[in-house]
């Protein structure tokens, strides 16, 4: 499969964040989740020139972000 957001991959790779849709549990769910909604939000075209716009240390912080608020939704049953 082809990374279409390497330099995003990276710098979340360093930050210890790895987005594993293959995962099962919670986790995995969660990172089908929000992979489905990165995917959703870079296949509009504002969007995707906004996202674009922002650096990648930007983009793995609200992906951790979304990944957390995610994870955290399945395990407790409730939104943040």
């Amino acid at each position: 499969m082809i990374d279409p957001h390497p330099a995003l991959t990276a710098v979340l790779h360093e930050r210890g964040i790895f987005i594993d849709p293959a995962a099962g549990g919670p986790a995995g769910l969660a990172d089908r989740i929000v992979v489905t909604i990165l995917a959703d939000v870079t296949d509009r075209r504002r969007w995707r020139h906004a996202w674009d716009g922002f650096d990648s240390d930007v983009q793995a912080e609200i992906v951790a972000t979304w990944q957390k608020l995610v994870t955290n939704a399945l395990r407790t049953g409730a939104a943040p």
